[in-house]
């Protein structure tokens, strides 16, 4: 998983903007595909560098782990809860079948269960 950042050129008068695509990497047979998860638009405010981070967190939420060594920033830890819940609602509402591929061995939480949660440390 990872995000693409995206130049849009627009018909009508030919101008061009940028967007970010949360995109997933697949296998059909012997090829690997890519396909586009979630739009995450044109205001995506987090910086290259977090890019990677946030794609970290957001697969641990789904497979339903917690990051206790390095707890990721309170921004961050609320961008991938929200991408998280987009995820799954997107899934349960378009598709008959599991999308994100790499978690079909998971049971997938309720929408209603993921909740932007605080991060709790030990020893704070």
């Amino acid at each position: 998983m990872f995000i693409r950042h995206v130049k849009t050129r627009t018909t009508e008068d030919g101008s061009c903007y940028y967007s970010h695509r949360l995109v997933e990497n697949y296998r059909v047979a012997d090829r690997v595909r890519q396909r586009t998860l979630l739009n995450l638009g044109t205001q995506f405010s987090f910086s290259r560098e977090q890019w990677q981070e946030l794609t970290q967190r957001i697969e641990q939420i789904l497979r339903g782990q917690h990051d206790l060594l390095l707890p990721p920033s309170e921004e961050l830890e609320q961008q991938a809860q929200i991408i998280v819940k987009l995820l799954l609602q997107w899934q349960r509402k378009y598709c008959s079948t599991t999308v994100l591929t790499g978690y079909a061995e998971q049971p997938l939480l309720p929408v209603n269960v993921v909740q932007l949660q605080a991060c709790h440390v030990a020893g704070s």
